[in-house]
């Protein structure tokens, strides 16, 4: 049987804690961030869980790092 190959997407954007959580940035971060009030500036500067229904296609993805 083949070796399982990571996503390489994936691991760019998913961060892995020492705990297991997966942590992502948020999206529209880049540009035309003007409209936004300040709370929501600040709070996409954080980075945010993934979601409990992607985690796991993101294990799928990323084969090497749940072992």
């Amino acid at each position: 049987m083949p070796k399982p190959k990571t996503r390489k997407v994936v691991a760019k954007r998913i961060r892995i804690t020492k705990t297991g959580k997966m942590k992502q940035k948020c999206v529209g971060t880049s540009h035309l961030r003007r409209k936004e009030n300040s709370n929501q500036h600040y709070r996409k500067k954080r980075e945010k869980n993934v979601s409990s229904s992607n985690t796991n296609r993101v294990r799928v993805a990323l084969p090497s790092s749940f072992n």
